[in-house]
């Protein structure tokens, strides 16, 4: 519910300010071009970047979806508002779908993303315990409700992307959130 509070907020801030779906930037330098060109076709490659088998090796570290995929699976949004090239929320609904399915369910019956600790931190009497982490489900949590602000300033995205908006926002506000405010990680 908070989520869902918080992006409609956004996006009102946002109608508010008069902003609408992306636009592309207007570069004149060279050199930048170039450099937005390199990031762009990175960010068209982030699906196999981020592969169901890929995703998967996020059960042997659970810190691996914060430090590893998640800067990838933000490349396509930054494209999109590079560009406004819609091709990029194609691209980012087809990584989410790899990242979902790794999404399993934890002891209180809620979706997240668990994974074997680090050496470091396993706990010697339960070796084989795998462990959500906070940063990796807010990180998640952002990347869904930009996405879902980004879609709203749009009325044909809105409407080509409804499904994924009540997909995400389900899994952010009832999955992610609710289990890290359940553990009074949440203030």
């Amino acid at each position: 519910m908070i989520v869902r509070l918080m992006v409609a907020l956004a996006v009102t801030v946002l109608a508010a300010q008069g902003l609408c779906a992306a636009e592309p930037v207007k570069i004149t330098d060279s050199k930048d071009k170039q450099l937005v060109e390199g990031f762009l076709k990175h960010a068209e490659n982030v699906p196999q970047d981020l592969s169901v088998a890929k995703c998967k090796k996020l059960e042997s570290s659970f810190e691996y979806l914060a430090w590893h995929l998640t800067p990838y699976s933000n490349m396509p949004l930054t494209a999109y508002e590079l560009t406004g090239d819609a091709k990029y929320l194609d691209i980012f609904v087809q990584v989410m779908d790899n990242l979902r399915t790794i999404l399993t369910k934890g002891p209180d019956g809620l979706l997240g993303w668990y994974a074997t600790p680090e050496e470091a931190y396993k706990n010697p009497k339960y070796p084989d315990v795998k462990v959500d982490i906070v940063i990796n489900d807010f990180r998640m949590i952002n990347q869904m409700a930009r996405f879902v602000e980004l879609i709203s300033a749009d009325p044909a995205l809105a409407t080509k992307y409804a499904r994924q908006r009540t997909e995400y926002l389900d899994l952010c506000e009832n999955n992610l959130f609710k289990t890290w405010d359940a553990r009074g990680l949440f203030v």
